[in-house]
């Protein structure tokens, strides 16, 4: 606990110098005007992971201190103080993200000095989305990091844990699985995984298991660089999503093999479907080889 605070100061106190770096020579700032609110700001939160929109987003505001020499000086410092709190913010967003079941990004940031030095470089390098001075006289900001591609989240977090191994095959169908018979017009474009109601988590490296706890779709498989480029799985959060993915608009193509998780496990993380399920999917997936290409949807 005491290296996780010590931690905590240490990037706590780069995010303050790359925010008075990035502002201390400040003198005119351009203002922008937007009063659509974020969801963060219609939630009532200061950061979230927006794992719908591929980001990491949070709030700051700033207030001009009492000794400002004018006006433009005084918004110069409320701006300052609003990204180093935005800043502060993505940080305690970032540290809570689910690596896999068992691991957080703060876990890797404990373990790992590279870890702590790339967050660093993400914060230092976090968007400014949209940012307007407050009628109270405060500054507000809204930044964002991406979860996916270059420069990202998932970058960090996937090269932290990735296993240095041959990328393996997909497993085969039971040998007493009888495949259907398939043509062209049979073959699925991807897979939707339907756990809605039973407590799904977020992750960036997520596991099927079959009944019999073999893992039918999991990063042993899956390329470490396609995997940080878009993800493993797209998550289907809201019913406007759902029912995009299973009308063919998602990264599981035009006619989807849509199927029923049975549980959750390891920390809500990992899904369990049904032997029968595991052998279609992957008898399917023998023909058209979408697993690899990682179109699969996890509806939440």
């Amino acid at each position: 606990m005491k290296r996780a605070t010590k931690l905590f100061a240490v990037i706590t106190a780069a995010v303050m110098l790359m925010a008075g770096t990035a502002t201390a020579a400040t003198t005119n700032v351009n203002v922008t005007i937007n009063n659509i609110l974020t969801p963060i700001e219609e939630s009532g939160q200061s950061g979230r992971v927006g794992w719908e929109k591929g980001i990491v987003e949070a709030v700051g505001t700033g207030f001009a201190p009492d000794n400002a020499r004018s006006i433009t000086h005084g918004t110069a410092l409320a701006r300052r103080a609003a990204i180093l709190d935005a800043q502060r913010n993505l940080l305690e967003a970032i540290q809570g993200v689910q690596v896999d079941s068992e691991t957080t990004m703060r876990n890797l940031e404990i373990t790992s000095d590279v870890v702590q030095t790339k967050v660093s470089g993400l914060l230092k390098g976090a968007k400014i989305v949209r940012q307007q001075a407050m009628p109270d006289g405060s500054y507000q900001v809204v930044m964002s990091i991406n979860l996916y591609g270059n420069d990202s989240l998932a970058s960090v977090a996937l090269n932290a844990i990735k296993n240095e191994q041959p990328v393996e095959n997909f497993p085969a169908p039971a040998p007493s699985y009888i495949p259907p018979v398939m043509n062209d017009t049979a073959l699925y474009t991807g897979v939707i995984i339907d756990a809605r109601g039973l407590g799904l988590e977020s992750t960036f490296s997520p596991r099927v298991y079959d009944e019999s706890n073999t893992i039918v779709y999991g990063n042993k498989y899956i390329d470490v660089n396609y995997a940080i480029s878009q993800g493993m799985v797209d998550y289907a959060i809201t019913p406007e999503m759902v029912q995009a993915a299973e009308n063919g608009q998602s990264r599981a193509g035009l006619r989807p093999l849509v199927i029923k998780a049975l549980r959750v496990v390891d920390n809500d993380c990992n899904i369990v479907i049904s032997t029968a399920d595991a052998n279609a999917m992957l008898a399917y997936n023998q023909n058209a080889g979408f697993l690899r290409k990682c179109a699969v949807v996890f509806e939440r």
